[in-house]
């Protein structure tokens, strides 16, 4: 179990976030997303799991941590690769969405012909839903 934010017993997993009242006892510095608590949770994570994390992903804020700290350890650089890749970074997110819909609208295609396009491309197959004829067109004209 790989968890960041939540406290992990070893014998009773995560605890529930909404049943956590204090962060003392057994749990002190090692609740919520400071730098240290992220840091650490990579540590054990990695330990229980057995190999390095491939995507950390932060889904919900600490309102007592600035954002910026977050970032902080996010970005911190791990000599031990134990992260692949670290999640939570949106502006990337956006840059590529709006990537794909300037080179659809460029070659007057769906997005989605685009994306899977670049996945064919690169020695993948998507798999497709293909519930209506508009999107079997697409997927054959990705193939294009």
């Amino acid at each position: 179990m790989s968890k960041c934010f939540q406290f992990v017993y070893e014998d009773k997993g995560a605890i529930d976030p909404v049943t956590l009242t204090s962060n003392d006892g057994p749990r002190v510095n090692r609740v919520g997303l400071s730098q240290k608590q992220i840091l650490d949770a990579v540590d054990q994570s990695v330990e229980r799991l057995g190999t390095c994390i491939d995507v950390l992903q932060i889904h919900r804020m600490d309102r007592d941590v600035p954002a910026e700290k977050e970032t902080d350890a996010r970005e911190q650089k791990d000599p031990f690769l134990k992260l692949l890749f670290r999640g939570g970074d949106q502006d990337t997110d956006r840059a590529i969405v709006e990537r794909v819909e300037e080179l659809a609208q460029k070659k007057g295609v769906a997005m989605a012909q685009i994306a899977q396009s670049w996945l064919i491309a690169k020695g993948c197959m998507p798999i497709c839903g293909l519930e209506s004829e508009e999107r079997i067109d697409q997927a054959v004209g990705a193939l294009q």
